[in-house]
């Protein structure tokens, strides 16, 4: 009998800390979902959520924002209160059915620390208890609180972030608002995006079995958020099919290599900029999804992010600044 394929993940184009990672993933067997109900995969996806260093914030503070269908609990992580920075609305991954504040604790220290800028981590509810749209009117709900509540939270212009289905969120609000008369985001950080439905895809071939993100797992996500076939073509769930408006928030668009969800992020970075945004994509070497979350063991992982909170940040500032310059003086 001949041998088996050796496992995706001894390829020698994945960086050899995050193979360590996935190792260890597959040894605990947290990503086998079969036969799994959303309660189950919350159990696992909580375990591999600590993988994110978490760096002094001065400021953490726990806000709930009027939402659609009640309270949302959000979470402000500010390095420099005495400074009214930018502040970056953030959205956690996990399919739309996983993600909590506690389990993005690290991830949104990091990014604050490092931007420097505020951080507003929202618990949008969950599917499949609350399917499409839900997720999506409760990051407009945030959104739009915070872009009304600045000198609360002690910050300047508001942008909007996130990572795989948060991501999805994060471009979703920014088209929103940009068709519309209501504020959006001065910049969209988007971080390896679901953008498409559609499963078909090279990269989702490539990529989708023995790595982090499987089809399956993506198969699964879609049928909790998204029950109906029908309504996952809609632009609010699947981005890549928006007409974009020409006012679209510039983005920075950070993807994996080695990521089933790689060929749609691209599609949509690139239908941006057909749009006439501005946009900057990134694509890190060797990692794949979910990298953000293995910054604590993957270096370069670690250096990819930092690098692009860095850069929204100071594009953020650059907004900050120009509209200061714009306002007519009142001292005189």
């Amino acid at each position: 009998m001949p041998a088996a394929d050796p496992p995706l993940r001894a390829s020698p184009r994945l960086d050899p800390d995050l193979v360590s990672v996935l190792d260890t993933l597959y040894e605990d067997d947290l990503l086998d979902w079969a036969g799994l109900d959303a309660s189950a995969v919350r159990a696992k996806f909580a375990s591999i959520k600590t993988l994110v260093a978490e760096p002094a914030v001065a400021l953490v503070e726990h806000i709930e924002v009027p939402g659609p269908a009640g309270g949302i609990a959000c979470r402000l992580y500010h390095p420099d209160p005495g400074t009214p920075l930018p502040l970056l609305v953030w959205l956690h991954g996990g399919g739309w059915v996983l993600g909590t504040l506690d389990g993005e604790e690290g991830t949104s220290r990091l990014l604050a620390d490092a931007g420097p800028v505020a951080i507003l981590s929202v618990d949008y509810r969950l599917a499949p208890e609350h399917p499409f749209p839900a997720a999506v009117e409760d990051a407009l709900a945030c959104f739009d609180w915070a872009c009304a509540h600045t000198a609360q939270l002690r910050v300047g212009v508001v942008g909007i972030g996130g990572c795989s289905a948060g991501g999805n969120l994060a471009a979703v609000v920014s088209l929103e608002r940009a068709a519309g008369d209501l504020p959006g985001p001065v910049h969209q950080l988007l971080v390896y995006p679901i953008a498409d439905c559609a499963l078909d895809r090279a990269s989702m071939q490539a990529f989708g079995e023995g790595l982090v993100l499987h089809r399956d797992h993506m198969q699964w996500f879609w049928d909790q958020y998204v029950p109906s076939v029908h309504d996952r073509t809609n632009w609010r769930a699947s981005p890549v099919h928006a007409d974009i408006p020409a006012s679209i928030a510039p983005a920075t668009v950070l993807l994996a290599a080695c990521d089933p969800l790689v060929d749609e992020g691209m599609a949509y970075a690139a239908a941006l900029r057909v749009a006439g945004a501005s946009v900057r994509c990134t694509v890190g070497q060797g990692l794949t999804h979910g990298f953000v979350g293995m910054c604590r063991r993957v270096p370069a992982a670690k250096a990819l992010v930092l690098e692009a909170i860095e850069t929204v940040a100071a594009a953020m500032r650059g907004c900050q600044l120009s509209r200061a310059s714009a306002e007519p003086d009142r001292t005189g």
